[in-house]
C-alpha cells in the first residue's frame, strides 16, 4: 500500500469483510473500473470509514500514476527474473563443481589404490629368492598397474578439462 492509502480500513471482519476485498479494489483500480463504479454510487453510500461522501476525483489515482505503477512493477519482475536467473546459474554451477570433486575424489582413490599396487610390486622384485617366472609375472603386473595408473591420471585431467569448459557456458546465458 502506499502512503496515505487507508483502504484497508474498509474490511471490518466482523461484518464478514475479508482481505481479498482489498486486492478486488486494488485490481478494479488498476484496470479502470474503479472510478466507473465510484462515479455511478449515489452521494449517501459512503467510500471512507467516516460515512462521508467522498470525491471521487480525490481517491482516483491518475492514469499517469497507474502507468508509472506498473512500469515500475515491470522493471521490479525483470530485476526479480534477473534475480532468479543467476541464482539457477550459481546452483547450476555449484551442482556441477561439486559433481566434478566428487569424481575426481573416486577416481584419485583409485589411482592411489593402483599406485600402491605399483610399489608392491616393485618391491617384489628387489627380492633375490624370486625365481624367473615370478620376476617376469612381477614386472608384467607392474606395466598393467603402470598403465592404470596413467589411465586414472588422463581420466582426472578430462574430468577437470570438461567442468571448466562448461562452467563458463554458465556466465554466457
Amino acid at each position: 500500500m502506499q502512503c496515505g492509502d487507508n483502504r484497508s480500513e474498509f474490511i471490518l471482519p466482523q461484518k464478514g469483510h475479508r482481505v481479498h476485498h482489498l486486492c478486488l479494489w486494488h485490481l478494479a483500480d488498476m484496470t479502470g473500473i474503479l472510478s466507473n463504479v465510484l462515479n455511478i454510487m449515489s452521494a449517501e453510500v459512503a467510500a471512507n470509514s467516516q460515512n462521508v461522501a467522498t470525491d471521487t476525483a480525490q481517491v482516483q489515482r491518475s492514469s499517469k500514476k497507474r502507468q508509472a505503477d506498473r512500469d515500475s512493477d515491470s522493471d521490479e519482475q525483470k530485476k526479480k527474473a534477473t534475480f532468479m536467473e543467476k541464482k539457477q546459474e550459481a546452483f547450476q554451477m555449484g551442482v556441477v563443481a561439486s559433481l566434478s570433486s566428487i569424481s575426481i575424489a573416486q577416481v584419485q582413490e583409485s589411482l592411489g589404490r593402483e599406485e600402491d599396487k605399483v610399489r608392491e610390486f616393485c618391491l617384489k622384485l628387489l627380492s633375490a629368492s624370486m625365481s624367473g617366472d615370478e620376476r617376469d609375472l612381477c614386472e608384467s603386473l607392474v606395466d598393467h598397474h603402470t598403465s592404470k595408473v596413467s589411465k586414472f591420471e588422463e581420466e582426472i585431467k578430462q574430468i577437470r578439462k570438461g567442468s571448466n569448459s562448461l562452467l563458463p557456458s554458465f556466465k554466457e546465458h
